[in-house]
């Protein structure tokens, strides 16, 4: 009896494992001639015979493929948003496996993207693009073994930082602004994570409502932290305070490009500045 219900199982489960080589381009599933939200007996047992070739063919060639090398960069191809990339993995071809690009940033996050804006060319190369200027990224390569949780992973590449272009695009970040005493304030925060080029400065502004007010000066500083003693303010008073990321336009040109941030503090008085 034993033999007799096991044998048309062995069947199926050796159906299967002679159909993985057409499942890499499909599923098991479908080369089984199963549908997909329910599986009959017959070709479920096709599916897991299938699965196994599947799973020591992939295992085989991580084993034989080891870890690609990392892609890099092409000569005289640098620009603030785009950029070619060379990989030279010959392996890849002979398996016929499919290939991916992916990015991340340097000092922002340490998520992978795939990268959506690419075009590969015969030589090996490919072209990334709508990167952002003035930004630190890591690139690497992922081979696509048969279903996505099957990969092979190259190298990442040297941290490749595009060119300076434009105006900062992101306000300063966790500003803080704290009255101490009557007379000042404290105010730090962070640079913001695309100035698209080289920080020369910041600009502090204070707006004061008050009809008759003189009107604070506005404070230049190159330094993430200040300390503001002010005689013009007025006691219990909300006032709008401004950050201003300041950052040539062009790396020949010495004009300013500034991007905005504004905030609320309320203190008693206030502009002679301690740094």
């Amino acid at each position: 009896m034993q033999a007799i219900t096991t044998t048309p199982v062995i069947t199926d489960c050796n159906k299967g494992c002679k159909l993985w080589r057409r499942a890499l381009n499909s599923s098991c599933p479908k080369v089984c001639n199963g549908p997909m939200d329910r599986l009959t007996p017959k070709a479920l047992y096709c599916v897991m015979g299938c699965n196994d070739a599947m799973t020591k063919y992939f295992n085989q060639l991580k084993s034989k493929l080891l870890t690609p090398p990392a892609p890099a960069l092409v000569a005289d191809t640098l620009s603030a948003t785009s950029l070619r990339l060379e990989w030279n993995f010959p392996e890849a071809k002979r398996v016929g496996l499919t290939y991916h690009v992916q990015w991340k940033y340097e000092e922002l996050t340490a998520t992978w993207h795939y990268c959506r804006n690419v075009t590969w060319f015969d030589n090996d190369t490919v072209l990334i693009e709508n990167l952002q200027p003035y930004t630190k990224y890591r690139f690497r390569i992922v081979l696509i073994l048969g279903h996505q949780e099957n990969q092979i992973v190259s190298n990442p590449s040297v941290v490749i930082s595009t060119l300076a272009s434009g105006i900062p695009v992101s306000p300063p970040s966790s500003v803080r602004v704290a009255p101490i005493d009557s007379t000042r304030i404290s105010v730090s925060w962070e640079p913001g994570p695309f100035p698209h080029g080289p920080l020369l400065s910041y600009v502090l502004q204070i707006t004061d409502n008050h009809p008759d007010a003189e009107v604070p000066p506005e404070v230049k500083v190159c330094l993430y932290t200040i300390l503001l003693h002010c005689d013009l303010l007025h006691t219990r008073t909300i006032y709008p305070f401004s950050t201003l990321e300041c950052a040539n336009r062009q790396r020949s040109s010495n004009s300013l490009a500034c991007f905005s941030w504004v905030s609320r503090f309320t203190t008693f008085a206030s502009c002679m500045i301690e740094m």
